[in-house]
């Protein structure tokens, strides 16, 4: 690296202007021949892909919409409707005109709850209150109808000519009218279609009043069906007659936003306007002013402790270079179209890496420069870099190994998000060994010609010592904590900080996987906003309050599709969320008319059908193949199948009056005769079977077969219940399709309602997955630049303690395995290690031969800047909390985390661990073969002055490393050496040999 260090010095500007010109075209190519992110949809690409259920999936969806009635048929005549059936969501009541009891399910929705605690609202001020804290909505619409609202209806049932003019009375005797009614709504009796029912009493009936409060405006707790005495209300709904979605954005920005509504008597906490997305996208632009602030704040830090606004500016540069030139390479060199709004993300994560990076750089050359003032700066630039490259080196492969071990996920949007930062952490790695020391450099030659300018005029005054006074103090007092205060508090508590650690590591593995363990997420809904915005608390806690919403979200059992004769595969792009895929195709091995695959499928059926988890309607069904088999064995005549159903044998040729199983071209031939002789029976006979074949359309051939069946299984978003019964499931068919014949082998079982599952499944493998490739590169890169085995193996320990550390807070901070969670845990092994690669390459390097000097020469020379790193970091993460965008502020907290354990761990555990039972010398050490070195080396002698060299001091060779010891204590200076082909060593003034 000696050439490269005389070329940066020599010409500076030079790599300074071909590295920025490289990346400014870099980084404007990317941007002007690729488009712009969108993020309207920001939960795109929050699914998982390629995995066997996801492939099952859109193999189904493309049977339905793309296959069925177009190239294949349930009939030889193609007169069948779809088998493949999806319950269709359903919106309760229509808009009307002031209408009196048609509320709207589109209409948009307001929580209110009681201001103080345990408050009932079911009074008349509070329902007073909530009529006029929803008048600012109905005044900004010039909405001439009234909002529905419980208020609303008491007026209307006692004539009042608005809800703030109802009584004491009149609330009084709703609500005995409500305890009167309620059974008739809870029993069904009461519901959307009770105008026509002559058994429900008036008053039940009048205005749609009781309907409409049990079902829409108050809590299922009210009155409810399990607590039929309960009349305090602690959720209610007012809905203003103003559809989601459209202008309701600005109706939100100009009313809503940032308002506190909060009379004393009832409050609005939660809101369902239908533009969460659309303004999730502002709030992601705009609340990209706190990166601007974050970067702001340390690079103010930065020009203090390096005194150098250039220096500043130039990693500022970094990281825009970084983030442009990674651009570039995701969208044009990769060709990858999607762009995961979690990508922003890297730009507050960059700002933290490039400026930990620059101290440690920066402070090497600096230490240098005071310890050997009279060295030339090629020998300057080549010693920082020798020290600093190693370390930057291993922090960015490290952090990027995490970064890119974020690909081994199933998840399209960790995919990407992986891919996109882990190419801007090399980029910038890139920058740090070009950009950085050319401007380095380039301002080192700028300030000595100006000093010289300056100082020799005869202008003394222009030279003030009182900032070097300044400067001098500071040095001091870095120099005394941590050469000596650090270290002092190290060598004499190493035992309780071990022991303290190791119990707080050991508490983290219990937390995190044992008790309260980390959850998987408990609803498929993304969470954009912090838990107190009122989108957030509509979405996550009070809608599933009311009974309407209940029902909407009562998707019943899940239904399972067992098919034969099509693959399921997801044969799309799993980088890019829109790209599904083209249809998986056929399986040409599939043949269900052989003897043997007729008899299998007839006993896998039966099989089926005794299952736990297939329900009752299922096992009642008719097997397909029972039925072939009764009418193949029946005599050729008129035949009764079904009540009310009869088929005539008499005219479909050799099919009847034969033996099970036939023939494999019987069947084949009997199978489209038989089902024909339905004729317009055949619907009817297809609905009560468990199973059709699939023909080609206009021919006969059967190119598939299909079972749809219901499980026991009621739809969950919770892990366990549906774990369990896919594990079931799964058990059941790798023994039923081990004793299969050929032909039958590859079915599958699928259900277009195990997306969530699949994506649960995908968070609690994957992520673990990625933590576990991580920590493998971060062993074998930390083995490689240490070249020692006990370094590696405490730097490990250490990681491991603080990782599991890290996320148990964030357990214990009410953390869920979420998609933004998983990439966290999966960074935190390539930022936990960063602190322990500083330590551990400044120790390897220190030249002593003890290990308390050791781990004071490392504290001395890299203690600082790894503080100042870890400060920067944490003020970019403190600087995110005050964002709306969720992920900003969990991005914040996590790195705020990250910094104060990873740095706990790293100062006192780590370096506590080297400061008692170290490698010294070569212990555990890897030896390189002579031919590794090259053959001039260079190395640190330690602090000697070279007029005490002769008389205080002695050398020796230990495999190819100079090593020297001295029995002065007063010694000031620091020399570095070259060991030339001659064996002599050159100090600053004389030569030795040795």
């Amino acid at each position: 690296m000696l050439w490269y260090s005389k070329f940066v010095v020599r010409f500076p500007w030079l790599v300074m202007l071909i590295v920025g010109t490289i990346m400014l075209v870099l980084s404007v190519v990317g941007f002007l021949t690729n488009d712009f992110p969108d993020f309207g949809e920001p939960t795109k690409g929050f699914e998982s892909r390629g995995t066997p259920i996801k492939g099952q999936e859109l193999t189904l969806k493309k049977l339905e919409s793309d296959m069925i009635g177009k190239t294949l048929s349930y009939t030889p005549n193609d007169t069948s409707v779809s088998f493949f059936t999806r319950k269709k969501r359903t919106v309760i009541g229509s808009p009307g005109y002031c209408s009196t009891s048609s509320i709207s399910t589109s209409y948009i929705k307001v929580i209110f709850e009681p201001s103080l605690a345990d408050s009932d609202l079911f009074t008349t001020a509070a329902l007073k209150s909530m009529c006029q804290l929803v008048r600012k909505i109905e005044i900004y619409e010039h909405s001439t109808c009234t909002s529905f609202s419980i208020g609303y209806f008491v007026a209307l049932l006692h004539n009042r000519t608005s809800c703030e003019a109802i009584t004491d009375t009149d609330v009084q005797e709703t609500l005995s009218t409500l305890k009167y009614c309620a059974g008739f709504y809870h029993n069904g009796t009461l519901d959307s279609t009770y105008t026509t029912d002559a058994s429900i009493p008036p008053e039940c009936k009048a205005y749609g009043a009781v309907y409409s409060i049990f079902n829409f405006l108050a809590d299922y707790q009210f009155l409810g069906k399990a607590s039929p005495d309960n009349t305090k209300l602690r959720y209610s709904m007012v809905i203003p007659r103003v559809y989601e979605g459209g202008s309701v954005d600005q109706l939100y920005k100009d009313v809503l936003e940032n308002k506190v509504f909060d009379d004393g008597i009832a409050k609005i906490t939660g809101l369902q306007l239908g533009v969460r997305f659309a303004l999730f996208n502002r709030y992601l632009v705009a609340d990209m002013l706190y990166f601007g602030i974050a970067f702001g704040l340390i690079l103010v830090i930065m020009a203090l402790y390096l005194r150098s606004v250039v220096v500043t500016l130039a990693t500022l540069f970094n990281v825009v270079f970084s983030i442009g030139a990674a651009y570039f390479f995701y969208h044009t060199v990769f060709r990858l179209k999607y762009f995961s709004f979690m990508n922003i993300l890297t730009a507050i994560i960059l700002i933290a890496i490039s400026a930990d990076d620059v101290f440690v750089f920066c402070d090497i050359w600096n230490k240098h420069k005071r310890e050997h003032p009279s060295a030339d700066m090629v020998t300057r630039l080549h010693e920082t870099l020798k020290h600093a490259a190693s370390s930057i080196l291993v922090t960015s492969l490290t952090t990027s190994a995490a970064f890119f071990a974020n690909t081994v996920s199933n998840i399209s949007s960790v995919k990407v998000f992986g891919i996109f930062s882990g190419t801007a952490i090399l980029i910038n790695f890139v920058l740090m060994l070009t950009w950085t020391p050319s401007v380095v450099v380039f301002i080192e030659k700028v300030s000595d010609f100006c000093s010289k300018k300056c100082c020799n005029s005869g202008g003394s005054s222009r030279c003030p010592d009182c900032w070097q006074k300044f400067l001098n103090f500071a040095h001091a007092a870095s120099d005394k904590v941590f050469g000596d205060v650090i270290p002092r508090i190290i060598h004499k508590l190493w035992f309780l900080w071990l022991l303290i650690l190791t119990g707080l590591g050991v508490g983290g593995i219990i937390v995190v996987f044992v008790s309260p363990r980390l959850q998987l997420p408990v609803s498929s809904d993304f969470q954009l906003f912090g838990k107190t915005h009122p989108f957030t608390h509509y979405t996550f806690t009070a809608k599933e309050q009311f009974n309407f919403i209940q029902k909407e979200n009562n998707f019943g059992n899940i239904n399972m599709f067992s098919v034969w004769g099509v693959k399921a595969e997801d044969l799309g792009d799993h980088l890019n969320p829109d790209d599904e895929g083209e249809f998986s195709g056929f399986d040409n091995t599939f043949d269900m008319g052989t003897p043997e695959a007729q008899q299998w499928m007839l006993d896998h059926c039966f099989a089926l059908q005794k299952q736990s988890f297939v329900n009752t309607v299922s096992q009642s069904r008719i097997c397909f193949m029972a039925l072939y088999k009764y009418l193949i064995t029946s005599s050729c005549g008129v035949t009764s199948v079904i009540r009310f159903v009869d088929v005539d044998l008499s005219q479909v040729g050799p099919c009847c009056s034969q033996t099970f199983p036939t023939s494999r071209e019987l069947f084949y031939q009997c199978v489209p005769r038989l089902l024909t002789a339905f004729d317009h029976n055949l619907p009817y006979i297809q609905s009560q079977l468990l199973g059709v074949p699939v023909f080609e359309k206009a021919s006969t051939k059967i190119k598939g077969y299909a079972m749809q069946w219901q499980s026991t299984q009621e739809f969950s978003l919770s892990f366990e219940p549906i774990n369990n019964f896919y594990t079931n499931l799964t058990d059941f068919l790798k023994a039923q399709y081990d004793t299969a014949p050929i032909g039958v082998q590859n079915g599958w079982v699928g259900s277009r309602a195990l997306d969530f599952y699949d994506l649960q499944k995908s968070l609690a493998s994957g992520t673990y997955e990625s933590i576990g490739v991580s920590l493998a590169v971060v062993s074998i890169v930390m083995l490689l630049t240490s070249l020692n085995i006990i370094v590696t193996l405490y730097a490990i320990v250490n990681i491991s303690f603080s990782i599991f550390v890290t996320v148990a807070v964030l357990v214990l901070l009410g953390w869920e395995l979420n998609i933004l969670e998983s990439v966290a845990i999966t960074l935190s092994v390539g930022l936990s290690i960063d602190f322990s690669i500083h330590y551990g390459v400044a120790y390897r390097l220190a030249a002593a031969d003890n290990r308390k000097d050791k781990v004071t020469m490392a504290f001395d020379v890299i203690g600082s800047a790894v503080v100042m790193a870890a400060f920067t970091t944490f003020i970019a993460g403190a600087t995110m909390m005050p964002s709306t965008v969720l992920a900003y502020t969990q991005i914040g907290i996590f790195l705020m985390l990250v910094m104060t354990i990873s740095w706990v761990y790293a100062t006192f555990f780590f370096m506590s661990l080297c400061s008692k039972i170290g490698p010294v010398g070569t212990f555990g050490q890897i030896p390189l073969p002579s031919r590794c070195f090259k053959e001039r080396k260079s190395v640190e002698l330690g602090r000697v002055s070279p007029d005490k060299l002769s008389d205080k001091a002695s050398l020796a060779v230990e495999n190819g490393t100079v090593q020297m010891a001295y029995d002065d204590p007063n010694h000031t200076a620091s020399t570095t050496q070259l060991v030339s082909e001659d064996d002599k060593v050159q100090t600053d003034d004389q030569t030795s040999t040795l």
